[in-house]
Formats: structure tokens, sequence, C-alpha cells
């Protein structure tokens, strides 16, 4: 079985529509045996209708054929092996927590690299239209990834997943492979043990302020946010790392973009710091620290596209 959002991986919406016969925006195995072929797809790629695939138009089937053959996303029986250290055929919670991040899970989703989802993608992966409604709050038409980090964590992911609560996945709960798949064949590495021992200069496992404040600043953590390098974010690029009311605080006037003077005028790392600190208790842990280590992981990632 495929979602609408998996199927539109190798396929297009109109071939999805007219092979999802009984309109559950789901195909079956039997549905697409029934409704396509691999010559139909392999014409739907020629778009110039040569008789072969050249360039980008042969990058689907590419990847078709290394899920096939083991190299990328797809594989589900060898990477499901890869999260289920103990081998026990069930995937739990700190296995989850060994090999992702909600932020890695957020980006290896990001088909289009928007930093955000449609509902249809919500709701593809979810399974519920309602959650977009609860976490957009913006109303737009676009949830970022900071509206989500702001709706769920990844303990309530796999929480959600695990629908008969008995704290692991397996089987039809187990969409936490199909994330992993996508995290292997886009490249997206679990940064979240080496970087917390790169800032967590005393090993406790825990971030302090000062140590976070040593690792990096302000301005570099702007300028490996700033994609498009304009040195301001609008409401959807802050969403990344602050939520609304941050962005409004900063946002002195008021016209729904935040230049790196407003910020720099508005806050420090240190309060973005306390931000984070949920539980406000001097320390970044667990969840809390995902999106301090997302920033770090950007500005090395800049400093060494940089170097």
């Amino acid at each position: 079985m495929f979602t609408e959002a998996q199927a539109l991986q190798f396929m297009s919406h109109n071939i999805f529509a007219h092979v999802d016969t009984n309109h559950d925006h789901s195909l079956s195995f039997d549905e697409i045996r029934a409704g396509l072929t691999l010559g139909n797809l392999f014409n739907f790629y020629d778009r110039d209708g040569d008789g072969f695939l050249t360039g980008t138009e042969q990058d689907q089937f590419q990847a078709i054929w290394n899920s096939v053959h083991g190299h990328g996303g797809g594989n589900k029986k060898r990477q499901a092996a890869a999260i289920d250290a103990d081998g026990d055929g069930l995937i739990s919670l700190p296995e989850v927590h060994a090999v992702m991040t909600l932020q890695n899970a957020l980006a290896a989703l990001d088909a289009d690299g928007d930093h955000g989802f449609t509902e249809q993608e919500t709701t593809d992966f979810f399974g519920d239209a309602s959650l977009y409604a609860q976490w957009n709050t913006n109303g737009d038409d676009h949830l970022s990834f900071g509206e989500v980090h702001h709706g769920i964590t990844l303990d309530g992911m796999f929480a959600w997943f695990d629908t008969n609560g008995d704290g692991f996945l397996e089987g039809p709960e187990a969409d936490v492979v199909y994330v992993y798949d996508l995290m292997v064949a886009a490249g997206i590495h679990h940064g979240n043990r080496r970087n917390v021992r790169v800032m967590d200069t005393n090993g406790d496992g825990h971030l302090a302020k000062t140590e976070v404040l040593n690792a990096l600043t302000l301005d570099e953590v702007l300028v490996a946010m700033d994609a498009n390098g304009d040195q301001q974010f609008t409401v959807d690029d802050a969403m990344q790392f602050i939520d609304h009311h941050y962005f409004n605080t900063l946002d002195r006037n008021h016209d729904h973009v935040i230049t790196f003077d407003e910020i720099r005028a508005g806050t420090s790392l240190g309060e973005l710091f306390d931000f984070y600190d949920e539980n406000g208790d001097g320390f970044l842990y667990g969840t809390e620290a995902d999106l301090m280590i997302y920033m770090y992981n950007e500005v090395q990632n800049n400093a060494n596209a940089s170097a």
C-alpha cells in the first residue's frame, strides 16, 4: 500500500487519480498492477518522447532501481534492521532517538525543500486532517517546521503511530521506517549525538547556556539559517527556529519580515536558549535540544561550504 505522498514520489497526480479506482487516496499493489505498467512509467518520464531517458528524465527510474537493489530508500527490511538495534523485530522509542531527531524527520519528509508541508502532505503522513489545522497557527497554506516543532515532538510522533500503546512500533505502525528510508536516500545523517558531544564540553549529556554560547554566535546562526542570503526572514522562514509570538515581538515595524538588525536588537543567543529551555532548568536535553543542535549543524554545514 502507498499513501498519496509516497506514490507521488514516482508518479504524477493524474496517474495516481487514474489508478486509485476506489478513491481512498491510497494505492494498493493490486490497484497499481491493474492500472499501471512499468512501460507506462517509462513513457511518463520520457518527457520528449524520444524513447530514451536522459538527464533529469532518468532520475526517478534510477531512484526506483536503487530502491530495488538496496542503494537508498525503499529496502524496508534492511532499514528496519538498522533501526532495530537489539534485533527483536520491534522498534522502541530509544531506538528511534538513536537514529533521528524530529528535525531529521521533517527534513527527510520535505520533498520540495520549502521547510514546510501542505495540508495534503500532512494528512497523508499522519492520516488525520485535523492536525494541520491544529498546528498551522497562522492559518496560512504552509505548515512550517517551527509550527510542527511546537505541535508535536519526536516522542509524540512515536506515540501517534504506536496505535496499540505497547511502547513499540511494528507492522503497519512502523512508518518511522519510511522516514528513515527517506533520510538515508537523501543523505540526511543523525547529527544529534555527534554534535551534542561537540557542544557538551563537560560530557554530562546536557547543553548548558555557556556551552552553547562557546560553540556558536547569533550572527553565525542568522547567516546559516538565511537560505536565500537576503538578511531577513519571512514568517515561514522564521518558524524554523521561533514561534509566532516571538516573531511578532521581533517584527517591530510590523512588515511581516524580521531583518538581521531587528533580530540583533530584539534577542540574543542566550534568550533563544531560554526559549528552548521549556522546563526552565538551565539545560537543554532531549527534545529541548533539537532546534539548537539543528542550528549548530546548519552553522557547521555553512562553514564547510564556505571553506
